[in-house]
């Protein structure tokens, strides 16, 4: 059976993650410092002892997760049991992706990253916005409320924006943009027949056009990295397809600040590629989750302790 590994972004984080690993394993133990040091921040700590409040802000929740992410990914690695046929993470995850495809290196990962989530929290501040999961409608309903729910006064500034954010899975989108917008959409999607309109606890507009200036800033910064062509495929969130070539990949990261996330249509393409199992690699089981969502009878795994890992020896391989 073909497997994939996927791995979980922002919204995963919780208290106390990787702190079994890192008191089991010397190779989870390495990324853990590696991310201290790499980006002089104390981000072992906080994802071991909080606080909540600052392991949950975009400043900080980004390298968490990725470093969390990538300690397990190492220990699965060290084990030998499951070569991937593809990979895949969502939005933030996408880095860990590339970093296990050997796309880019663990350190430049986590300089990248540091630099996009202050991108993205000093966007979210200059443009203000927020996020909110709708259940129980389709794309096409979804799309036109967003476009129903915006009001511009003035066609040089972004005074009103409301996107799609998320297509996660079947009855479950993201909408994303600034906070009036919001509200009147969530309401207008209530009106429309969605089960629930919840606002996420998140402080700003991601995967919207509010990230535009984050996108740029993003791009210059990558500009001066190492994106190297891979052999196992990394399908990417901005559309859903497979990618190896590293200029690709690069422009890829870029777009996905400020586009949709993909993740229905990206488990979609892996299981018609013939993929039959899904191992989720890092904090929390919202992957495997969504998975489930897409295809009620696919076979998923969620990795991110010492037990799991232990488990995971007996998983399907390629």
């Amino acid at each position: 059976m073909k497997t994939a590994f996927i791995f979980p972004g922002q919204g995963s984080q919780f208290v106390g993650m990787g702190k079994d690993l890192f008191d089991s394993f010397d190779i989870a133990r390495d990324v853990f410092q590696r991310v201290d040091a790499v980006t002089g921040e104390n981000i072992s700590s906080l994802c071991f002892n909080g606080p909540v409040e600052e392991l949950s802000s975009t400043r900080y929740c980004q390298l968490a997760i990725l470093a969390t992410s990538l300690a397990c990914l190492r220990v699965i690695e060290s084990q030998g049991n499951i070569q991937p046929c593809f990979v895949a993470g969502h939005s933030l995850g996408e880095y860990t992706a590339l970093v296990c495809a050997g796309a880019i290196d663990m350190d430049d990962a986590f300089r990248v990253v540091q630099k996009r989530a202050m991108f993205m929290h000093q966007a979210s501040i200059e443009y203000p916005g927020g996020m909110a999961a709708v259940l129980g409608l389709d794309e096409e309903d979804t799309t036109m409320i967003c476009q129903k729910a915006v009001s511009k006064t003035n066609e040089d500034e972004m005074d009103e924006i409301l996107e799609i954010a998320n297509l996660n899975c079947p009855g479950q989108i993201v909408i994303t943009g600034t906070n009036n917008a919001l509200d009147r959409g969530m309401e207008l999607c209530k009106k429309a027949g969605a089960k629930r309109a919840i606002k996420l606890a998140v402080s700003g507009g991601f995967h919207s056009s509010l990230m535009n200036k984050a996108s740029e800033q993003l791009q210059q910064v990558l500009d001066g990295v190492s994106i190297r062509d891979v052999s196992c495929p990394i399908v990417v969130n901005v559309d859903a397809s497979a990618r190896k070539s590293g200029d690709e990949l690069k422009d890829c990261l870029v777009k996905q600040v400020n586009h949709s996330v993909l993740w229905e249509a990206s488990v979609r393409y892996m299981v018609n590629h013939e993929i039959g199992a899904f191992v989720e690699i890092g904090p929390g089981k919202v992957l495997s989750g969504l998975n489930k969502r897409i295809y009620p009878g696919i076979r998923v795994m969620s990795v991110d302790d010492v037990m799991k890992v232990d488990q995971e020896k007996n998983y399907a391989d390629c």
